[in-house]
Parts: structure tokens; C-alpha cells; sequence
């Protein structure tokens, strides 16, 4: 297993293959009154690339009797230091996907950097929201409303002084599908993406000044 704390009572925590195996596992719990009333806001993300040659997983979940997908077979190295770091090869593309919590800050941060991109890439990430209590377990979808706010997208339950989750991706934004959920659209083709999600509670913007 891996840890990255904040100071404030927030964390980052899963295994060196990616997989949520416990309750207290997923990419981002924040605490609305430090160090306690701690939110499970961001839980994991599905990730894929899509190359001419195939499409890659990157993301490995526990279904209990199975791991569907795989995506820990295309794991060739693991390292920590102020962050965590996968090292993943994908037929003839290398990529390193690297996670780091910001000091003093609810705010989780996932940095892709593609190496040896020889054609145009797409990565695909569908971000699994929780915005639970961290005791406890969801085991339904809920309900959950979404607004753009720039280039961001802040996502919360319909009720009042819910806490939200704020998704950014600095040169990109998101489109609103037929289904009501988001797409991210990056503008330029990058070699490197960083992908920022925080939590914040009543009024939205608290934590936004």
C-alpha cells in the first residue's frame, strides 16, 4: 500500500498496482473540519489510451472473485517520494502516471507524461465520485448533479451545503454529452496532462478565492 497525507487530515491511499482493495483506499478524501468530518470525494479513475495498434487499460479494480480490468499487467515499475509514481508500458508507448496531494490543501493532483510517442494518442479518464463519509461504504450510484465553471467541472449531491468535487485540467475543457454527464476535451495535443481535483464545502467557492 501507499499513503500521501496534507497535514490537515485529508489523504491519498490505494496499492502499488492501483487497485482499491479497502474502504479507506481512493485518490482524494478531504475534511470539511480538519482533521475530522472526512470525505471519500474522489475514488478512483478509469483510465485508457487509445493508439492505431490497441487500447490500453491503466486502471485495475477488485470485483472480489475477478480484477477486471487488467490494467496491472502493463505495470513495469512503482516508486514513492513526495509522490507516487506507475510506470506503465503500452506496446511501443511509455508512459508514467504520477499522483501528489498538495500541502495543506484538499487537492489531489494526476500528472500522465507520454515518452516515445510516435502517433497521436488518446487518453480517456472517467473520474468515480464518491463524495461519501470515508467510514462508510457506497454500494449504489447516487445522485449527483454537475455544473461548468470555466474550464472546470464542480460535481455535488442535490441537497443544500453539500460538499462539491472540483475537476480542472489546465488547457482543456469539459462538454456536456446527450446523457447529461462530461467529456474532457483537451485543446492541444500534449505530451504531458495533469488532471487537479479538490474538495470544498458551503458556499461553493470557499475554497476557489
Amino acid at each position: 500500500e501507499w499513503l500521501l497525507t496534507n497535514s490537515r487530515g485529508g489523504y491519498s491511499s490505494s496499492t502499488v498496482i492501483g487497485c482499491n482493495t479497502r474502504r479507506y483506499h481512493g485518490m482524494l478524501t478531504g475534511s470539511l473540519d480538519p482533521p475530522v468530518n472526512r470525505i471519500m470525494a474522489l475514488s478512483q479513475c478509469m483510465e485508457m489510451v487509445i493508439a492505431r495498434k490497441g487500447v490500453y487499460k491503466l486502471s485495475t479494480f477488485d470485483f472480489g472473485d475477478t480484477f477486471s480490468p487488467e490494467g496491472y499487467v502493463n505495470i513495469t515499475g512503482f516508486r514513492q517520494d513526495s509522490g507516487v509514481h506507475f510506470d506503465y508500458t503500452l506496446g511501443s508507448i511509455k508512459l508514467t502516471k504520477s499522483v501528489y496531494l498538495m500541502r495543506d490543501s484538499d487537492t489531489v493532483v494526476m500528472v500522465y507524461h507520454f515518452k516515445k510517442i510516435k502517433e497521436p494518442v488518446e487518453l480517456t479518464l472517467r473520474p468515480l465520485v464518491g463524495l461519501r463519509d470515508f467510514h462508510s461504504l457506497q454500494r449504489s450510484s447516487a445522485s449527483l448533479s454537475m455544473k461548468n465553471v470555466g474550464n472546470a467541472v464542480l460535481i455535488g449531491h442535490d441537497t443544500p451545503d453539500s460538499p462539491e468535487l472540483c475537476l480542472n485540467c489546465p488547457n482543456s475543457f469539459f462538454e456536456k454529452t446527450r446523457n447529461g454527464g462530461s467529456t474532457l476535451i483537451i485543446e492541444k495535443t500534449w505530451k504531458e496532462a495533469r488532471i487537479s481535483s479538490k474538495t470544498s464545502g458551503a458556499p461553493v467557492y470557499s475554497s476557489h478565492r
